[in-house]
């Protein structure tokens, strides 16, 4: 079992939405110190309204959780998950996965853990690429507390992943028995 998580793992690591997803969070990463740096008039006196200090740090913070990993974090498990046992199907290896010992249901929890550990993967290196950029680049960022709100995040991509693939399933067997 273990062999085959690793193996699947693997698998989509290589795939092309996983490559898009991790080009993504590269160009959040990269992009928005940079947007933060000379945001537009209307940017700064929303960020004035908002903020009272107006703390750099305090700014990046509610820009890189709320627009850009939350965003993310909606979206990109539901392309990660959206082959978990529906390519099966449609190639019609489903079937003949079922004749094996290992139970359907048994398999979807691997291809789930699978898109969970692809997921995770992509979300700490975006964190640790973050960690590692914005120091030169955002006035007063703290890295560990950058990593420490950051780790509580992880949390809700596992769950978006794993929701997202459940749901996928389900609506993939339902659409079949019609």
């Amino acid at each position: 079992m273990t062999r085959l998580l690793w193996l699947d793992y693997r698998a989509a690591l290589r795939e092309r939405k996983t490559w898009i997803a991790a080009a993504m969070l590269v160009y959040a990463v990269l992009v928005i110190p940079l947007l933060l740096a000379d945001p537009p008039p209307h940017v700064r006196e929303a960020i004035a309204a908002w903020f009272a200090d107006a703390d750099t740090f305090a700014v990046f913070m509610f820009v890189w959780i709320d627009l850009v990993m939350n965003k993310v974090v909606t979206f990109v498990p539901v392309i990660l998950a959206s082959g978990v046992v529906l390519r099966e199907r449609d190639t019609g290896v489903l079937a003949l996965l079922a004749a094996k010992p290992l139970t359907l249901s048994r398999y979807f929890v691997v291809r789930t853990v699978s898109t969970c550990a692809v997921m995770l993967t992509l979300y700490v290196g975006a964190q640790l690429l973050a960690a590692l950029w914005c120091p030169g680049r955002v006035a007063g960022f703290r890295p560990g507390t950058f990593l420490a709100a950051m780790s509580l995040h992880a949390f809700a991509a596992l769950f978006a992943t794993a929701f997202a693939a459940t749901v996928i399933v389900a609506v993939g067997r339902r659409g079949r028995a019609r």
